[in-house]
């Protein structure tokens, strides 16, 4: 029974992205792209967290619902908060800082110093 919060949130989460997804399609608003993507990113956490308390955790099913749930999802949100309410210089500062912090993430990691 412990599966149905995170079923029914799945479902919730899905309807709800399909919503805003269309909107944005109708609309080009791009908080709605925002805020479409990351209930999207919430609908994947809660699949996750649903296969997770049915079957079992796994390393695959927690690092899905940590990454979509906590690390990604909320400067998605916040993305869509700050397209909806800031001016144009503060959203495109907001950009360029979710741009450098992705670039710094993904730049390979320092070669390791030769030991002696």
């Amino acid at each position: 029974m412990h599966w149905l919060l995170p079923g029914v949130a799945a479902a919730a989460s899905a309807a709800f992205a399909v919503a805003v997804l269309r909107q944005y399609a109708a609309r080009r608003r791009p908080y709605q792209l925002a805020w479409g993507i990351a209930l999207s990113m919430f609908t994947v956490a809660s699949l996750a967290l649903t296969v997770g308390v049915v079957a079992g955790w796994t390393p695959v099913s927690f690092k899905l619902y940590y990454l979509f749930g906590a690390v990604l999802n909320v400067p998605w949100l916040a993305l869509g908060t700050v397209e909806l309410l800031a001016g144009p210089a503060v959203r495109r500062a907001y950009l360029a800082a979710l741009a450098a912090r992705r670039a710094r993430r993904r730049a390979p990691p320092p070669a390791p110093s030769p030991t002696r």
